[in-house]
């Protein structure tokens, strides 16, 4: 009636949020969406799939584009490691933690030597491409290949 609707209006909020602050309520057996591939993994323990087996064939899948970033960018970070070298050895004893990087460096500007220098980085930066493009290739989508 109308005096039900009044005092609705009054304790509760408008149309528009009442779906954010009405408490939802699901069933108790409600499992939230996940993908299919993590559906697989005890599909495959129940078909007899061993550990290593679900791991490499149901686990790696999954994550591969996580691992092909991750150790591209480790990789290329590794390649380009300058900083830290600098600041806490400047090259170590006797050139022990020396990296491309900071060759670079001493070259182009401790020795004046740009040229050279110039021509390191580009090696570096031919380098780190070559490194990212072998391991992309190495962590491709096998899958994707055959379809």
């Amino acid at each position: 009636t109308a005096a039900d609707a009044n005092e609705r209006s009054e304790n509760s909020p408008p149309s528009s949020l009442r779906q954010f602050t009405q408490p939802q309520t699901r069933p108790e057996n409600h499992q939230p969406p996940v993908t299919t591939k993590l559906w697989a993994d005890p599909a495959a323990a129940l078909d007899g799939a061993g550990l290593w087996a679900r791991f490499r064939n149901v686990t790696v899948p999954a994550i591969r584009p996580s691992i092909a970033i991750a150790t591209t960018l480790g990789i290329v970070q590794g390649l380009r490691i300058f900083d830290q070298i600098l600041a806490l050895t400047g090259g170590g004893p006797n050139g022990s933690t020396e990296t491309l990087a900071t060759q670079v460096y001493k070259n182009a500007f401790t020795l004046g030597q740009f040229g050279f220098g110039s021509a390191l980085a580009l090696v570096l930066t031919v380098l780190i491409l070559v490194f990212a493009v072998l391991q992309q290739y190495a962590t491709r989508d096998r899958s994707a290949r055959k379809a």
